[in-house]
C-alpha cells in the first residue's frame, strides 16, 4: 500500500516540482531587468529595503525567489552559504509592530477565488517586505554547513536576530481578522526557525525569557480570535490548521503543554473533516481555487505531524488514515486537475510556488517524511 502512494507522489511532486520550478525561472528573468540585482543579486546592503520600507521592494521578492539569497554575498564579503563568524552576521530588517491587511479576493465573492488586483497589490505592498525579512532568517535555520561549529554560528544568527524582533515586539498587533491569520503563517515559519537554530545551539536565559514574552502573548491572541471572533468556516478550514502549526512550535520552543494540546486539536479538527473519497468539504468549495486550498491546507496539517514527531511525541489522532487519504488524493490531484475539476464542476486555476516556503513546509519534505 505504502509503495503505492509513493508511487503516485513521486510522479505527482516530478510535475508539481517541475512547475515550482518554470515560476521561479519566471521570476528569475524578471529580477534580471533591474541594475543592481543583475550585477549582485539583490541591492547592495545600504540599498536594501527594510521591513518597513515596503515601496522600495516591490521588485524583489526574497520569499520566492530563495536562490537571490543563497548565491548572494550578504556578510561583508562572505557567502551565506559559507563560513561566517557570529559577528559577521547579517542584520535583518525588524518586521513592523502594527500589522493591518485586508482580503485579497473579491467581496462579493463567497467562494473567496476570485481576486482584487487592487486589493492584491495593497496587500502585498504590506507583505512583501516582511516575507523578506521572514525567508532570510528562515535560511539561516535551514541551511547546514559543514561543522558543528558553523551551524552553532547560524544558529546564534537566528536567535540575535529573532531577539531584535522580539524586543520591537514585531508583529505582536493584528489590527483585523486577515493580519491574524496572515501573521499565524508567519509566527509558525519564526517559530519553527527558532526550534531548528535551538538544535544547533541552545538559547541563552535572557533569549528564552524574549522569545516567551514575545511569542506566547501572539499564541494567546490567536486562541482568542479561534475561539470567539473567527467566522464559522474560519474556525475549521484551513486558517485554523495555519494557527494550530503557529501555536503549537510557540508551545514546543517554549514548553508551553497548554498551547501544543491547541495545535494538536486544531490537527484533528482537520482531519476528521476528510471524506471517504480524501476531500475537505471546505476546501472544495472554493470554485476554481479548490485544488490550491487543498494544498494549501494539507501544508500545516502534515506539518503538525511532523512537528510533533521531531520534538518526540505524538498526536493522537480521533480519525485514522483520513490524513493518509487527504495526502493521497491531494497529491494525485496535482497530477490531474481533473480530479477536482470532476467533484467541483469547475476548471481549476492551479498557482503554488514552493520556494515561497521554508524548507519544512515544502510539500516534497513533508510528504516524504510522512511516508
Amino acid at each position: 500500500m505504502k509503495r503505492a502512494l509513493m508511487a503516485v507522489f513521486l510522479s505527482a511532486a516530478e510535475f508539481f516540482l517541475a512547475a515550482s520550478g518554470q515560476a521561479q525561472e519566471n521570476n528569475r528573468r524578471t529580477i534580471a531587468l533591474s541594475p543592481d540585482v543583475q550585477q549582485n543579486g539583490i541591492p547592495p546592503r545600504e540599498q536594501t529595503p527594510s521591513a518597513m520600507d515596503s515601496t522600495k521592494n516591490r521588485g524583489l521578492d526574497l520569499s520566492t525567489i530563495t536562490f537571490s539569497i543563497g548565491d548572494t554575498k550578504l556578510r561583508h564579503g562572505e557567502d551565506i552559504r559559507g563560513a561566517a563568524a557570529a559577528s559577521d552576521c547579517d542584520l535583518m530588517a525588524i518586521p513592523p509592530r502594527i500589522l493591518n491587511t485586508h482580503s485579497k479576493y473579491a467581496g462579493d465573492d463567497h467562494t473567496k477565488s476570485n481576486i482584487d488586483q487592487d486589493a492584491l497589490e495593497e496587500r502585498n505592498h504590506i507583505l512583501q517586505p516582511i516575507r523578506n525579512s521572514i525567508r532570510l532568517l528562515t535560511r539561516e535555520a535551514y541551511t547546514q554547513s559543514g561543522t558543528a561549529s558553523l551551524n552553532r554560528s547560524r544558529a546564534n544568527c537566528v536567535s540575535k536576530n529573532a531577539l531584535r524582533w522580539a524586543r520591537a515586539s514585531a508583529l505582536s498587533t493584528a489590527l483585523s481578522p486577515d493580519a491574524i491569520m496572515t501573521r499565524d503563517r508567519f509566527i509558525a515559519e519564526i517559530a519553527l526557525a527558532l526550534l531548528k537554530a535551538k538544535e544547533a545551539q541552545e538559547f541563552t536565559l535572557e533569549e528564552n525569557t524574549a522569545f516567551g514574552a514575545w511569542l506566547r502573548p501572539m499564541a494567546k491572541s490567536t486562541i482568542d480570535y479561534y475561539s470567539y471572533r473567527a467566522g464559522p468556516k474560519s474556525k475549521v478550514n484551513n486558517h485554523r490548521y495555519w494557527a494550530g502549526l503557529s501555536v503549537a512550535a510557540i508551545g514546543y520552543l517554549t514548553g508551553d503543554h497548554d498551547l501544543i494540546e491547541w495545535g494538536q486539536q486544531s490537527f484533528n479538527i482537520g482531519v476528521c473533516q476528510v471524506t471517504a473519497d480524501g476531500f475537505l468539504p471546505l476546501e472544495l468549495a472554493r470554485g476554481r481555487k479548490s485544488l490550491e486550498y487543498h494544498v494549501y491546507a494539507l501544508r500545516p496539517l502534515l506539518a503538525l505531524l511532523q512537528l510533533a514527531q521531531n520534538e518526540g511525541d505524538n498526536i493522537q489522532t480521533k480519525c485514522p488514515g483520513n490524513l493518509e487519504r487527504l495526502t493521497k488524493s491531494t497529491m494525485v490531484s496535482i497530477r490531474d486537475k481533473s480530479v477536482v475539476e470532476r467533484i467541483v464542476g469547475i476548471e481549476q486555476e492551479f498557482h503554488v510556488t514552493e520556494t515561497s516556503y521554508s524548507e519544512p513546509l515544502r510539500l516534497q519534505s513533508l510528504v516524504f517524511s510522512f511516508y
